[in-house]
């Protein structure tokens, strides 16, 4: 083999990972969100878990609704030992607040997290958002399976058929 095709076999591979980073069938990349109170959630404490992850804009957090009762459901009909193996986790995209608005999302996600009983992150940088590749100002639907590989990943709201193929893969993956 000549040198050129061995210099670009070299960095093709060497750029690989970053082109497919957040897609089906590849290992998700990392990522650390915050809640408003400063919780932490890292990508490595999902390891050994089936993920969802919710990732949203203030103004699409309520397009798949009816997906996130129907899991929750489903999440609370589980055994007990069964429901620490998946994990749902809710992020916003927070991108857009700087230091004059910081403290007004952390205010609305506090409340957000009190009427809804559970924990909402915020990717306060974007970071997350720029990893998995996922659509700004969209409702972003990830699995991620207990390898760390991402099974699904859907921007949009889903339909009656996107919400039962959601709810198959997390039937699936469970069962395993």
């Amino acid at each position: 083999m000549n040198k050129a095709i061995q210099i670009m076999v070299v960095v093709c591979l060497i750029l690989s990972p970053g082109i497919v980073a957040g897609e089906v069938g590849h290992r998700a990349p990392a990522f650390t969100v915050k809640n408003p109170d400063g919780k932490v959630l890292t990508d490595k404490a999902l390891q050994g878990r089936i993920a969802l992850i919710y990732y949203e804009s203030r103004d699409s957090h309520q397009w798949n609704q009816k997906l996130k009762d129907r899991v929750g459901s489903w999440w609370r009909g589980l055994p007990l030992a069964d429901r620490s193996k998946v994990k749902i986790v809710s992020v916003i995209d927070a991108s857009s607040a700087n230091f004059l608005t910081r403290g007004v999302w952390r205010r609305k996600l506090r409340a957000a997290e009190k009427k809804n009983k559970w924990t909402i992150y915020g990717d306060w940088s974007g970071r997350m958002r720029t990893a998995y590749g996922l659509k700004k100002d969209a409702s972003n639907i990830i699995i991620i399976d207990r390898r760390g590989v991402i099974r699904f990943k859907y921007a949009g709201k889903l339909d009656a058929t996107g919400i039962a193929r959601v709810k198959q893969w997390l039937v699936a993956l469970s069962a395993k």
